[in-house]
Parts: structure tokens; C-alpha cells; sequence
């Protein structure tokens, strides 16, 4: 009965950390959807950029403020897919104290181009609740990383939208300004 017990545990712990892998993967899946909008306003904001810097002088403040809110908004778009996908440097000090002592085999290190299998790697593989202890610990490290990702997930969701909506808006007047704009040069005779 015991032997069940600790399968069932292991099981346990093991679908746990498998399902928060799983769901790390799926918000970086979605952040790459994102990328992919964001380098279409990258690409849209280039192409018109030979009209933007014809007509640039004539454009109104309120134009200009979009240019510069949108600049700073594409900005902070690729700051936060870089917080998402860009891995937290040692989670383990961010879990609670207890665990941090837990045993950490899912660390090795290379050392001249050999995997480096520790004392605490062996010990822990032949005690039960120390492997226990080590998936718990994965498991806390993992999911500090899923919320994490998660949270930075739905700022830079947030950003693109804002910045979309931006880009729209700002394309709009910017075509309606540069149609007054060439209105007024072809009333007074200074078409280019």
C-alpha cells in the first residue's frame, strides 16, 4: 500500500509540473501570434515613412503626438515580448524559504563539455522523499515562472492593442492630413 502511495505522489507531482511546463509553452506560443502583429505595425509604420517624412513639416502637433506615442508604444511592445520570453534569472530565491533547500537535480553543470553529476543528484535518486522534495521544488520554480510570464503576458496584450489602435488612428489623420495638405499646395499652386 505504501509503494501505491508513492507512485500515486510522484504521479501526482509529475503531472503537476508537466501541465505548468505545458502552459509556459502555450503563452510563449501566444506571444509569438503576437510578435507577428507587431512586426506588421513595424512593417505598415515603415512603408509609410517616405510620407511621413515628405509632409512631416506640415503634419498638426496632435499628428506629432501620435507619431511619438506610437513610437514609444511599438518600443514597449518588444520590451515586454522580451520579458516574456527571456528567462527569469535564479527563481529559486523567489519561492518560499522552506523549499529553497530542497534538492535541485533538474541544475546540472558542464564542466569541460562532461555532464557533472553531483553527490546530491545520486543521493536524491535514491530517496524517496528527497525526490519528493525535488519535484516539489521544480514545480514551485516553474510556476513562479508561468505566473510570472503570465502576468507580462497580459501587459504586452494590453500594449499591442493600445498600440494597434494607435497605429490606426494615426494613419487615419495622418491620410486626412496629407489630403488637406495637398488640397492647400493645389489651391495655391505649389504642387511638387
Amino acid at each position: 500500500m505504501e509503494k501505491e502511495e508513492k507512485e500515486k505522489k510522484i504521479e501526482v507531482l509529475l503531472s503537476l509540473l508537466q501541465d505548468t511546463q505545458e502552459t509556459i509553452r502555450f503563452i510563449e506560443g501566444k506571444v509569438g501570434i503576437l510578435v507577428i502583429l507587431l512586426t506588421g505595425i513595424v512593417a505598415l509604420y515603415i512603408s509609410e515613412l517616405s510620407s511621413i517624412i515628405e509632409h512631416f513639416n506640415n503634419y498638426s502637433t496632435f499628428l506629432l503626438v501620435m507619431f511619438i506615442a506610437n513610437t514609444i508604444g511599438i518600443i514597449a511592445c518588444f520590451y515586454y515580448v522580451a520579458r516574456v520570453i527571456f528567462p527569469i534569472q535564479n527563481q529559486q530565491d523567489k519561492i518560499p524559504m522552506p523549499y529553497r533547500n530542497y534538492p535541485n537535480i533538474y541544475q546540472a553543470t558542464i564542466d569541460k563539455a562532461e555532464l557533472f553529476v553531483s553527490e546530491t543528484f545520486n543521493e536524491t535518486l535514491s530517496d524517496f522523499d528527497k525526490q519528493c522534495q525535488s519535484l516539489e521544488l521544480e514545480y514551485l520554480k516553474t510556476s513562479f515562472i508561468r505566473n510570472l510570464k503570465d502576468i507580462r503576458f497580459k501587459k504586452l496584450f494590453i500594449a499591442v492593442i493600445l498600440t494597434t489602435l494607435l497605429m490606426v488612428g494615426q494613419l487615419a489623420t495622418q491620410k486626412i492630413e496629407e489630403k488637406n495638405i495637398t488640397n492647400k499646395n493645389s489651391k495655391c499652386g505649389c504642387i511638387k
